[in-house]
């Protein structure tokens, strides 16, 4: 649907502004991605007919698990590059 993307856009613009590089929108994007391409992939099949993984598992129990997989992996970026950043400071403010 539109929403997700939509979302998924603004937390992409937050990602780059926060950290000040393309690299954490990027790898969010891959994440996003990722999580589609996996419900995608592993389908379970009911009756001969391929059905996605939410059909098994319940809608709430995926929605869960991928809000929990997509705040973790920001989370990650975030705190990367913030030590990045930092690490680029104190390098620009001692002139290493």
């Amino acid at each position: 649907g539109l929403l997700p993307v939509f979302i998924a856009g603004l937390i992409a613009g937050y990602l780059l502004v926060w950290t000040g590089t393309v690299w954490a929108p990027v790898l969010f994007h891959a994440g996003f991605n990722g999580t589609q391409f996996f419900y995608a992939y592993y389908s379970v099949e009911v009756n001969g007919v391929a059905q996605p993984i939410s059909h098994a598992l319940g809608t709430p129990v995926v929605l869960v698990l991928s809000g929990a997989i997509s705040l973790m992996l920001i989370g990650l970026i975030l705190l990367e590059f913030r030590r990045y950043n930092r690490l680029v400071a104190h390098e620009r403010d001692t002139g290493r």
